[in-house]
């Protein structure tokens, strides 16, 4: 099973086989704070013909979830273009605290999964 990329307080990780087994049947998953997205990671690759509706206030972390369902390779490439810039982690920690409020969406997403990591 794959397992979410994200690092996230309250996770869920370890609890997935337990949460699911006890969430009733369904045809539409709705998380309104995904987070992390343990579960919801977990029950796609169980259910991938269901429905699935997922969201976030955190407007970087929803952005994350969005990009990764839409334009994943987008994303690994833009991770790889920074991870190459960048020849010392903190360079590039600096880099994106400092101009993400220039970013477009696949930017936005990139930068948050380089933070989260």
């Amino acid at each position: 099973m794959i397992k979410s990329p994200l690092r996230y307080p309250g996770g869920k990780s370890r609890a997935v086989e337990l949460i699911s087994s006890i969430i009733p049947d369904f045809s539409e998953y709705r998380e309104p704070f995904v987070g992390g997205g343990s579960v919801f990671v977990y029950l796609k690759q169980i259910y991938p013909n269901r429905k699935y509706w997922i969201n976030d206030i955190y407007y970087e972390l929803y952005e994350f979830w969005e990009i990764t369902q839409n334009s994943i390779e987008q994303l690994v490439e833009q991770v790889y273009c920074w991870k190459n810039q960048f020849a010392e982690g903190k360079q590039l920690h600096r880099f994106l605290i400092e101009n993400k409020e220039n970013f477009n969406d696949i930017e936005i997403a990139s930068a948050f999964f380089i933070l989260n990591r």
